[in-house]
């Protein structure tokens, strides 16, 4: 076979919190039709983790991933945590990425390819627990080091009102109370809001194909 000129390495990050509620058993099923895809086209490596106050990484790059290993992979997730540092995961997972890619390019057939890495962060993206100032540094980091991160927002909710395109930010700014939108001053360039998880296997691909047809 004629070696390819780039090596992908895909992780998939799902947010393991408690206010996932329904939607987490929803984002695990959707995980094992993107993996199973990525794994039949070959795509390239495939990584996933989970994170609330911590990361784990539950499945590594480089490492084949069959209907054990995503059995396992499932297995872990509880949506129990009471919170989300999203901030700290991230910074987490950008020694992951460092060793994937040395990894990668340490093979004769990686020795001349280029290194391509996509980080899908999929959440309910209720972030504020987390300072968006330092949250925006460390996406802007990632970026510098050709990692590119995609929020992948779960908007699944019983009353329509606790939508996340309905929720207000509130600060204060010169002892005064500043209210604006959510998303005003959010620190992901790329994100999409889903309010169909049955939708999210199509957006990811969606999203990937995109990716593949800009690099």
């Amino acid at each position: 076979t004629k070696p390819a000129k780039r090596a992908c390495q895909v992780m998939i990050m799902i947010d393991d919190s408690m206010s996932m509620g329904a939607a987490g058993p929803l984002a695990l099923s959707s995980l094992a039709t993107i993996a199973n895809a990525l794994t039949r086209l070959e795509i390239g490596e495939l990584s996933i983790a989970s994170f609330a106050t911590e990361v784990n990484v539950l499945h590594k790059f480089g490492t084949p991933f069959t209907e054990e290993s995503g059995a396992k992979v499932v297995s872990q997730f509880k949506f129990q945590a009471s919170s989300t540092l999203l901030s700290a995961s991230l910074s987490a997972v950008l020694p992951v990425f460092t060793q994937a890619r040395s990894g990668a390019q340490s093979t004769a057939a990686g020795a001349n390819a280029t290194v391509l890495q996509i980080c899908f962060v999929i959440s309910d993206a209720r972030i504020d627990s987390d300072n968006r100032e330092k949250l925006e540094n460390t996406v802007r980091t990632l970026s510098e080091q050709h990692i590119l991160v995609v929020l992948v927002i779960i908007d699944c909710n019983d009353d329509p009102k606790d939508s996340i395109f309905n929720t207000k930010s509130v600060s204060f700014v010169n002892n005064k109370v500043v209210t604006k939108s959510y998303f005003d001053d959010f620190p992901f360039p790329y994100y999409v809001a889903l309010q169909k998880v049955e939708a999210l296997p199509d957006v990811l691909s969606d999203a990937l194909k995109q990716w593949f047809e800009l690099v």
